[in-house]
């Protein structure tokens, strides 16, 4: 099954055309803030990685017949949010790596205080994105709310923050899923409800579209583990072996590359399945989970 839908891939370029323009909008003029600074976000911002989870929102809206213009805003946000995540990760004090997307991390190409609050900027300006969208206010409020929790205590910087806690300790499947589903699996989860919530779903296509991005987000984490251990900085644009140097215990580890790889597989057959729910052309949020599986950076 797997197979046969990537050999039907389409492209998202149109999509991701569209995402680089919200940013471009969206992103402070030079009369607004300093130099510097705006140079600093824009080094990480734009262009950007693979845009997963920006395109994840818009594909729902698509799913559901809806103005991709709609969400916009929000796929934005996500995108600066996700941005800031990687400059912060990045630091010297976190995972001190020297190279993403292909080039010298941000602190690396400014230095590590105007990469700190590049990454403050870009969070802060996330949430002001969200309020400018031009739907009603309280649908504004809670995809706001959802991108809030994602992004939090409660949610990304918690995994965050347990992922640095427990280096160099030994910790199970259960609580290291738990971690990844904190620092990366719930970001790419909110993306899909707020592309759910906007899109006038009922509440069990928006826990479907949740349940989904939790099943894709967490596949997602793991083939990066692989491709931490068995890719080059080359190949995959950032840092490698960073898991084994900062002594990080992975599902790599625990598991090995072979068994990792079968769990991918399951994980997005699940989310396939997930999609049924929806009673709608699914075939390019198939085609997402699939992508993710079969990546090579």
């Amino acid at each position: 099954m797997l197979k046969k839908l990537y050999e039907k891939k389409s492209s998202n370029k149109k999509n991701v055309d569209k995402i680089r323009e919200s940013l471009f909008k969206f992103l402070p003029k030079e009369n607004e803030c300093c130099r510097l600074l705006i140079d600093a976000m824009n080094y990480s911002l734009i262009p950007g990685g693979k845009y997963v989870r920006s395109l994840l929102l818009l594909e729902f809206l698509k799913l559901f017949d809806k103005e991709e213009n709609l969400g916009l805003p929000f796929a934005a946000a996500i995108e600066m949010v996700h941005t800031y995540s990687l400059i912060h990760d990045d630091l010297p004090c976190m995972d001190n790596a020297d190279l993403r997307r292909g080039k010298a991390s941000n602190h690396k190409r400014f230095s590590e205080s105007t990469a700190l609050l590049a990454g403050d900027a870009l969070l802060t300006l996330a949430f002001e994105t969200c309020l400018s969208a031009s739907c009603k206010s309280e649908k504004i409020l809670e995809c706001t709310k959802v991108l809030l929790d994602a992004a939090g205590p409660r949610g990304l910087i918690s995994g965050q923050i347990l992922d640095l806690a427990f280096e160099s300790k030994t910790i199970n499947a259960g609580f290291l899923k738990k971690i990844n589903n904190l620092k990366t699996g719930r970001l790419i989860s909110a993306a899909c409800k707020i592309g759910a919530i906007l899109s006038e779903a009922n509440r069990m296509e928006i826990s479907a579209s949740q349940i989904y991005g939790e099943k894709i987000g967490l596949a997602f984490q793991i083939v990066d583990d692989i491709l931490d251990v068995v890719s080059n900085e080359r190949n995959l644009g950032k840092s490698t072996n960073l898991d084994k140097k900062n002594s990080k215990t992975t599902f790599v580890t625990l598991l090995g590359v072979k068994k990792c790889k079968e769990l991918v597989v399951g994980l997005t057959k699940e989310a396939i399945l997930v999609l049924e729910t929806f009673k709608k052309n699914t075939i390019n949020l198939e085609k997402i989970a699939i992508d993710l599986t079969v990546r090579s950076r």
